[in-house]
């Protein structure tokens, strides 16, 4: 075998030596053309970009959709949480500042929460279990299930279903129920989360809490996400404490609140509470039914950023290399150690961790905060297998916008929603007149196909919302 130049592999050792995995998108096999819309899983290793006015045509007229989706979500928020500015609290990295919202009407009649409750908990049956109502009590500590009395179990006796006189008497004994992941289930709540996420560019979950009188809930406490809260119904006090520390996160920072009271006072329904991720804060119950939506906000957090240089470190073979037992002695290697200096590991670190590709750890996450869409399934069954879309419109499910991997004569490859999608260029005027989130009618979509009179938006259309990337709406 013929050896390798020291000088090649000195070279090969200090250079990354990028390689990306491959897409592969899933298409029918008995289809006689390549489809218009395919979509694939998003890979780790999948290099995104945030698309950015200028850098070239696809990438201008994706960020110009992607910030008029934002805009749009903001102007909404405005209306919901009138007088609190989601985009100056995405832009802020460590100081929010807690905020008493008077919502007004807008969002309580959006929300129509008793009745959501209502229709959450006994028309759903609401499952018990992981992911379904979970149960709490200052005696006990996290999320519990129901209580003995209040629960039907399933044979296997892991889940089952809430009583709704059983319920009542668990909130009597001061227990409090726990409705988790609600905006799956709840169109109103899906659409505030949905442009709460596209805001911010995060994950968004809301919980519901329902009590009764003097309930113990989880004592006093912070949270490793920012929180909104939204009460539907009842009031409720609540104390807010001065944070230990700034961007407080577990398991660095002590879980303890501190003793140092900031505000208190009583919410109800037409406002709302915002609480900074590591605020301390406490609730008292009242003397009648209270209901509230938890909003949580899991922004990305910068010592996050570091799993993702942690990956690309992987593409440089010099920090592939063994870690000699003694990092104070001088390590032995064919071209070259980050060991061999005393800051060459922090100056190779240096190195990799760029600007572009903090830009791509960004584009990676938020390519893969997923939404559920909430369609009529008779509409979709018009539109996808009769490819009749009169009277109905269709939007892209973005929830943090349109990232982009890569465009060629052919086509050009997207990710949203934690998909990758390919859209061929014939369909790609179309695709990027909805891609500002707003719902179109499928008549006024730009023209899909190569030339000539065939008309390819109803099958564009209904490709979109069959791979889940789109939904049907009125």
């Amino acid at each position: 075998m013929a050896e390798t130049p020291l000088t090649e592999t000195a070279a090969a050792q200090t250079t990354p030596d990028q390689t990306e995995p491959p897409l592969s998108f899933e298409e029918d096999d008995e289809a006689k053309e390549r489809p218009l819309v395919a979509t694939g899983e998003l890979p780790v290793g999948v290099g995104l970009t945030i698309p950015y006015p200028g850098a070239s045509p696809l990438e201008d007229r994706l960020a110009r959709a992607n910030a008029a989706a934002r805009a749009a979500s903001l102007k909404r928020l405005a209306g919901w949480f009138p007088g609190y500015d989601f985009e100056d609290a995405a832009q802020n990295v460590d100081a929010r500042r807690f905020a008493v919202i008077s919502l007004g009407q807008q969002l309580v009649d959006h929300l129509n929460g008793e009745q959501m409750v209502d229709r959450l908990l006994f028309e759903h049956g609401h499952l018990w279990g992981l992911g379904g109502i979970s149960f709490s009590h200052g005696d006990v500590k996290g999320h519990q299930p129901p209580p003995p009395y209040a629960r039907i179990s399933a044979p296997n006796n892991n889940l089952g279903y809430v009583v709704p006189g059983g319920l009542a008497k668990a909130l009597d004994e001061r227990w409090t129920a726990i409705v988790n992941g609600a905006d799956q289930y709840d169109p109103a709540l899906g659409e505030v989360v949905l442009n709460l996420g596209r805001a911010i560019g995060c994950p968004v979950n809301t919980n519901i809490y329902i009590s009764y009188g003097p309930s113990k809930g989880f004592g006093a406490h912070w949270d490793n996400h920012d929180t909104i809260i939204v009460p539907v119904r009842g009031s409720k006090r609540w104390a807010l404490l001065e944070p230990h520390v700034l961007s407080a996160e577990r398991p660095w920072i002590d879980p303890d609140t501190s003793d140092r009271p900031l505000w208190e006072g009583v919410i109800e329904p037409g406002m709302a509470l915002v609480i900074p991720r590591g605020w301390g804060h406490r609730v008292d119950g009242s003397d009648d039914l209270s209901i509230h939506c938890t909003i949580g906000l899991a922004r990305l957090e910068t010592h996050e950023m570091l799993e993702r240089v942690a990956f690309e470190a992987g593409f440089w073979p010099m920090l592939r290399a063994d870690t000699p037992y003694d990092v104070r002695e001088p390590a032995t290697s064919y071209g070259g150690s980050v060991y061999d200096q005393p800051q060459g590991f922090a100056r190779t670190i240096a190195e990799v961790a760029t600007p572009e590709l903090v830009e791509r750890a960004i584009a990676s996450h938020r390519a893969r905060i997923v939404r559920r869409p909430y369609p009529s399934f008779g509409d979709v069954f018009r539109g996808v297998a009769l490819r009749n879309w009169a009277g109905l419109k269709v939007r892209l499910v973005s929830p943090a916008g349109i990232m982009l991997h890569s465009e060629t004569d052919e086509a050009a490859v997207f990710a949203f929603n934690n998909r990758a999608v390919q859209v061929l260029t014939e369909a790609l005027e179309a695709f990027l007149a909805l891609a500002d989130a707003e719902p179109m009618s499928v008549s006024d979509l730009p023209h899909v196909g190569s030339g000539g009179d065939e008309d390819l938006r109803p099958e564009f259309a209904s490709q979109l919302v069959a791979t889940g990337m789109a939904t049907v709406e009125r």
